[in-house]
């Protein structure tokens, strides 16, 4: 991460001096008093969306159903040329009844 980190500061710094972009800052029509109008006109919305509640949580259950199962694996070595459909619903059956045993190991205590 930190390889990384550093890895996008320099081409970042580099991008920013073949494509230069004007900042904010030298636009003649940004003053102090539009800036001050424009952070005055925000207001936050603070009525509640339940579609945006239980999307987010339909959200979190589909991701934790696909590590569960093992589609979030099974996706990430789709990314190998050498690794075709087959390779993925057996990775899937293999982690989903590796996950199925753990949790009758969990709650039963005892081994399959």
């Amino acid at each position: 991460m930190y390889i990384f980190s550093l890895g996008s500061l320099f081409f970042t710094y580099y991008i920013n001096l073949i494509l230069p972009l004007p900042a904010v800052t030298n636009n003649p029509n940004t003053t102090f008093t539009s800036l001050q109008t424009l952070a005055g006109t925000f207001s936050l919305n603070q009525q509640i969306n339940t579609s945006l509640i239980f999307g987010d949580f339909i959200a979190g259950l589909t991701v934790l159903f696909n590590i569960v199962t093992g589609t979030t694996i099974a996706n990430a070595f789709s990314i190998f040329p050498f690794v075709d459909a087959s390779i993925t619903l057996l990775i899937q059956i293999m982690f989903s009844l590796t996950s199925a045993f753990l949790w009758i190991y969990i709650v039963a205590n005892r081994s399959v």
